[in-house]
């Protein structure tokens, strides 16, 4: 019996008694009783594979998280960004935002996301809720890693 790894899209499979190796051209020969364990596998963190905090809320990579709800932005851990607002949520999305916030004055280091989590830069911290005083540890260890 032979035992073969196949890793596609992150995942690992341990394809135990193949008769051939797997390939997107060929459907996938195995014995009789085959053995088939899927591990995940990364050399990622948890927030570069899209953790969600939230329906709108997620981090498309360490560092930053998006808010796709109403005027949709991304922020790092200077403030909100609208180079990854840019890059995560495209340009429509950017010139959106810049035209909601053009002509007053607008603190980009302190915002609430559309789950209640408000992030402050100056205290490199994301809390549970508006003026609150509880850290979100989740939130926070993503946005300053």
């Amino acid at each position: 019996m032979t035992t073969k790894i196949l890793i596609a899209g992150g995942l690992a499979l341990l394809l135990a008694g193949c008769e051939q190796p797997a390939t997107t051209s060929a459907p996938l020969q195995t014995a009789a009783s085959p053995a088939l364990v899927a591990t995940p596998v990364s050399n990622t963190t948890p927030a570069q594979q899209g953790q969600r905090f939230g329906k709108s809320v997620y981090s498309p990579a360490s560092g930053v998280i998006c808010d796709t709800y109403g005027t949709a932005y991304c922020a790092d851990g200077t403030g909100i960004s609208m180079s990854f607002t840019e890059q995560y949520l495209g340009a429509a999305a950017m010139q959106k935002f810049n035209r909601m916030t053009a002509g007053g004055s607008f603190d980009s280091s302190n915002f609430v996301l559309s789950n209640g989590v408000q992030c402050r830069v100056a205290e490199k911290a994301c809390f549970k809720g508006k003026n609150s005083r509880t850290v979100d540890p989740a939130i926070t260890r993503v946005l300053f890693p």
